[in-house]
């Protein structure tokens, strides 16, 4: 686009896009990864942005529904003007409305907390790097390390459907197959092939992470 001065302006659709989904350039900055020892191989499909923006309006509602709560039951505070409203319809519900917004507040950050937002895996030390998401601080990130093969899928089971898929160690994560650039990057992640075939994969994660979004259209 360009401006009647001939000044070129960028249009709106490439600053949304990249608002939501920056480059790996500040991926790398934000994560205080070395781009020379690590290559971008993961990268999920959602707006970050949009995730923090979603959890923080549930947490708001959540702490809203918690205080006429404590209103209503505690200080004895009707929650109404009208004269003709039951105060017996009101609580219960006030309460089962709370009781909803905090078990899908509970998921949402638990969801956040082990989602695997991006992967990074490293030639030079053959280990997998995972960046996890942070509530409190949403401007730092939770790195986990691991070798390949160290990832354990998670049993394949109804009690399972909405938990983290992968065990490592200690801690548990959201790794989705199809979020890596190539699976070749899974299946050494899982111990099925050799990290030396990692060697000969040359890409650039933008230009593929962009390819990507537009088949999601």
């Amino acid at each position: 686009m360009e401006d009647a001065g001939g000044t070129k302006k960028k249009s709106l659709n490439f600053t949304w896009k990249q608002f939501h989904f920056p480059l790996s350039e500040s991926l790398f900055k934000a994560d205080n990864v070395d781009p020379n020892e690590w290559f971008l191989i993961y990268r999920i499909k959602w707006s970050i942005k949009a995730i923090y923006t979603i959890i923080y309006i549930q947490l708001g509602a959540f702490i809203t529904t918690l205080v006429l709560m404590f209103k209503m039951y505690v200080l004895g505070v009707n929650m109404h003007v009208s004269s003709i409203a039951d105060e017996r319809y009101h609580k219960p519900v006030l309460t089962f409305a709370t009781f909803i917004i905090s078990i899908s507040t509970f998921f949402l950050v638990f969801a956040l907390r082990h989602l695997v937002l991006r992967g990074y895996y490293s030639p030079k030390y053959q280990r997998f790097m995972f960046i996890r998401g942070n509530v409190l601080l949403p401007w730092k990130v939770r790195k986990l390390i691991v070798a390949p093969g160290l990832p354990k899928p998670t049993p394949n089971t109804f009690s399972n459907a909405l938990l983290p898929n992968f065990q490592i160690k200690s801690a548990k994560a959201y790794i989705n197959e199809k979020n890596f650039f190539f699976p070749a990057y899974f299946n050494v992640m899982c111990g099925f092939s050799d990290p030396g075939g990692l060697q000969n994969i040359k890409f650039d994660p933008d230009l593929l992470f962009s390819n990507e979004l537009k088949a999601l259209k």
